[in-house]
């Protein structure tokens, strides 16, 4: 399992420079979980902060047809964590699928 191309804009956006080539380049195993209102995607790289990293700003905003999407990325214990979440409606189990238009807000 790979990225999609509105997962790596979106950490292109979030993520500092110095730790893109990084997360961009994993070839770690991607682990993606459903949670009915959005999906986690997750993978371990040594090179990844043992603390606490959030990264949420500048506010990351998708939308597919009338959904709108949030992001926010988790980095702790050398795993990095990408949050993809609806705000008012279910997200499809197939969104990773779809053409999702990223923006700033």
């Amino acid at each position: 399992m790979s990225l999609k191309p509105f997962e790596i804009e979106v950490i292109k956006h979030l993520v500092p420079a110095q730790y893109l080539e990084t997360i961009l380049s994993t070839d770690n195993k991607i682990k993606v979980k459903s949670t009915g209102h959005g999906y986690f995607l997750d993978f371990k790289h040594p090179k990844l902060s043992e603390s606490r990293i959030v990264y949420s700003e500048p506010l990351v905003a998708g939308k597919f047809e009338d959904l709108e999407l949030g992001f926010v990325i988790f980095v702790e214990n050398s795993e990095f964590t990408l949050e993809c979440h609806g705000y008012d409606k279910p997200i499809p189990a197939n969104i990773r699928d779809c053409e999702v238009k990223i923006n700033l807000a």
